[in-house]
């Protein structure tokens, strides 16, 4: 980083095993209205990478990698390497596999001890929260002089090579020279080869060919975007100026010739620069939002802190402007958009990870029941926060039926129906839509969709993109409804207006093949197979009972289960793969 982070990174006393937070010592300022949770104990953190379960993996710069799940850091260390931690060598980087924890590799970026000594890419297997196997080296970068400009983020690009940052060692002349990957930005293969269509490969020439951007003092941090690829690059400058930079392959970012702003021909300047006369010192985080969990004003913009000024601050790369959020942190260096939807932080100064959210955003509580029937709750976990909208489908294909929520845009799924974080995320429609899951393929796996003014949009898979289906069918204030009516294994689209339920046999534009009346205009409408043979049929939810009929007509209900209190959200599901549709409230 720059010549003051050295002496900004102390090493406090550990503060102990804690669980989460809300009132730690060492704890951001931030507005009224927003709520911080930490987790403390420990030493010297330097990045931190999530698994889709919300598992969480910190690098301790003297070479420990911790592992922090549901709010508590485990005692038990990952794994520890033998490292060089003086200055601002040691353990600086991680990133996990693509489709982790499947892909069990666990990447890290150290510098190795020696005379001299130098910066080292490996991946350790893991098994469970515990590495397994020797050592798997995949790049050793050239020798080290000073202790200080390492860089060290790790991360996979959507592409699914791993984009690698890497300082000048304090030697502004390697970060023009192409022979060399210091103070460049790498991207290779996840075994260290080069890349194919680096923009430097050379053929066997003088080149670097695993160079992918270079011009760079220190890019200690920089950030993908899941939804595109897209890179922006922290860069750490010198005595006046801090970048974001656009990450484009081949680019040149100046350094040594430029720092901050610029229009020197050749040179990509900076997307944002700001300068230290309020105390800043290094840009040391960065993680694209892509998230209501901090209100609309934050949603889509970048985050950033620096290690001498303690705040976390937002950019809009659309416009420019920048907000504040966090100040009073103790020496912050990497950022996360958790896969809770949250912003996380990690403080080398105080060893804590801060969770940042608005304060009414706690986990909501589910209450499932295996039959449609009246009866207690057969079980209850909590996930999400206040305002998402629940829903449960098949997500993995395995006949069961579990959570998921929408929130504004994003979708946070989860394969097992308790508490814990989200094992997939996906950002796909827009705030105000509802959203449907179903089988709209028939491949046997449930996937995301969203109702918008009378037209379903809808995807084939559970990841981020654009609709694979557009069908226009029902009218702007309708609620939207999904189920297999005709019980041929694909999910069908309905709506429900005013007590009417407009039933589509095909996935496609046009009017509906069965129109019947059922509930009132004030119920909420539901769909499930209630008694197993096969076929959805229709039912509807007053507060405190849920209302289910046995055919797609117009009648009495065949069954009615009091479940749940007025106030509740309903839902349902195939809780335990038995075939038959379960009830469910969240509050």
């Amino acid at each position: 980083m720059c010549r003051s982070l050295i002496a900004a990174f102390v090493t406090l006393a550990l503060l102990g095993l804690t669980g989460i937070s809300p009132e730690p010592a060492g704890a951001a300022s931030i507005p009224a209205g927003y709520r911080e949770q930490t987790i403390g104990g420990l030493s010297s953190p330097t990045a931190m990478a999530f698994a889709d379960d919300g598992t969480l993996i910190v690098t301790e710069q003297g070479g420990d990698l911790r592992v922090a799940r549901n709010g508590t850091l485990l005692s038990q260390p990952f794994l520890h390497v033998s490292t060089d931690d003086s200055g601002e060598r040691g353990l600086l980087g991680v990133a996990l596999a693509p489709g982790f924890p499947s892909n069990n590799r666990v990447y890290i970026y150290y510098t190795v001890p020696g005379s001299p000594a130098h910066n080292r890419v490996s991946w350790f297997a893991s098994s469970g929260d515990v590495a397994s196997g020797s050592e798997h080296v995949i790049i050793d970068l050239p020798n080290l002089g000073p202790t200080n400009h390492n860089g060290g983020a790790l991360h996979f690009g959507t592409d699914g090579q791993l984009y690698i940052g890497v300082g000048e060692n304090a030697t502004g002349s390697n970060a023009q020279d192409l022979s060399t990957p210091l103070g460049k930005l790498l991207r290779v293969t996840p075994d260290g080869a080069p890349a194919t269509a680096n923009p430097f490969d050379d053929g066997g020439g003088p080149n670097d060919d695993r160079i992918w951007a270079y011009g760079l003092r220190n890019p200690f941090t920089f950030a993908v975007r899941p939804s595109d690829g897209h890179i922006f690059i922290d860069d750490v400058g010198q005595n006046t100026w801090e970048e974001i930079d656009d990450g484009i392959a081949g680019a040149n970012y100046g350094w040594p010739q430029t720092e901050g702003p610029t229009d020197a021909a050749g040179i990509t300047p900076p997307l944002y620069a700001y300068n230290h006369d309020d105390g800043s010192c290094a840009i040391a985080g960065g993680t694209f939002f892509d998230s209501n969990a901090l209100g609309p004003q934050y949603a889509g913009r970048y985050f950033f802190s620096d290690l001498c000024g303690g705040y976390i601050k937002a950019f809009s790369p659309a416009d420019g402007s920048v907000l504040d959020l966090a100040s009073g942190i103790g020496s912050p260096v990497d950022l996360r958009l958790g896969p809770d939807g949250a912003l996380w932080y990690l403080a080398h100064g105080s060893g804590v990870i801060g969770r940042i959210t608005i304060e009414n955003n706690r986990p909501r509580t589910f209450f499932l029941r295996e039959s449609a029937s009246t009866g207690a709750a057969t079980s209850s976990f909590t996930f999400g926060t206040p305002g998402d909208v629940p829903l449960f489908c098949d997500w993995d294909g395995n006949g069961s039926d579990t959570v998921g929520v929408f929130r504004n845009g994003q979708w946070f799924l989860r394969n097992s129906n308790v508490s814990g974080g989200a094992e997939g995320t996906a950002v796909f429609g827009d705030p105000g839509d509802i959203p449907v899951c179903g089988d709209w393929n028939a491949d046997g796996k449930d996937t995301i969709g969203v109702f918008r003014g009378g037209v379903f949009y809808l995807r084939n898979t559970n990841h981020t993109g654009v609709a694979d289906r557009v069908v226009g069918f029902g009218d702007v204030n309708d609620r939207p409804v999904a189920g297999d009516w005709d019980g041929d294994g694909d999910t069908n689209l309905a709506v429900f207006r005013n007590g009417v339920f407009y039933l589509r046999d095909r996935n496609t534009t046009g009017v509906a093949d069965h129109a019947f009346g059922y509930g009132g205009p004030g119920d909420v409408p539901v769909a499930g197979d209630w008694n197993g043979d096969g076929s959805t049929t229709i039912g509807v939810w007053r507060p405190g009972e849920f209302l289910l009929r046995n055919h797609n007509t117009t009648g009495v209900a065949d069954a009615v289960a009091a479940f749940g209190d007025p106030g509740d959200t309903p839902a349902v599901g195939d809780f335990d793969g038995t075939g038959g549709t379960g009830i469910a409230v969240v509050r």
